[in-house]
């Protein structure tokens, strides 16, 4: 996915990469399913799920490991995942636990 998005292979916002990479200042970030903006983006977007911006569905191992999640009642029918984003951090980098917005 990192290359492919690299090589701009990815549908829209899928793929975002920093301009310039900094230790601890940067990730590589792939969306799948649905277009989550982290702040206010240079069109003005406000941070939240933006439903017109182009992204990649999700592939087929996401749906697998999906599927085997509500198997096990992590997640239910009704609220299943339809989204995944993956962030890829050099090593040694990385960000701690948080929540980035509350619906």
């Amino acid at each position: 996915l990192e290359q492919l998005g690299g090589e701009r292979q990815l549908a829209g916002r899928t793929y975002s990469a920093p301009a310039k990479w900094k230790r601890g200042k940067g990730r590589v970030t792939v969306q799948m399913g649905c277009c989550y903006n982290y702040a206010v983006d240079k069109k003005g977007n406000p941070p939240g799920i933006l439903g017109h911006e182009r992204v990649c569905g999700l592939p087929p191992l996401l749906h697998d490991v999906i599927d085997k999640l509500v198997a096990r009642g992590i997640f239910t029918p009704a609220n299943r995942a339809d989204s995944c984003i993956i962030n890829f951090y050099s090593e040694g980098d990385c960000i701690p636990p948080h929540i980035d917005h509350l619906v």
